[in-house]
């Protein structure tokens, strides 16, 4: 379960920033956003 939500949420939140920002910052944020979505699928606990 957490597997689907962490593709779920990176690959919108990765789509959604590629269409509404520049594409350097896209690029310098995928980093980033691995970590947020990693962080909220398996240790926030929310979904489990």
């Amino acid at each position: 379960m957490e597997r689907k939500i962490f593709w779920l949420l990176f690959l919108t939140l990765g789509l959604l920033m590629d269409f509404l920002l520049p594409l350097v910052w896209s690029i310098s944020l995928t980093i980033p956003l691995i970590a947020l979505c990693w962080w909220i699928a398996y240790k926030s606990e929310w979904f489990g």
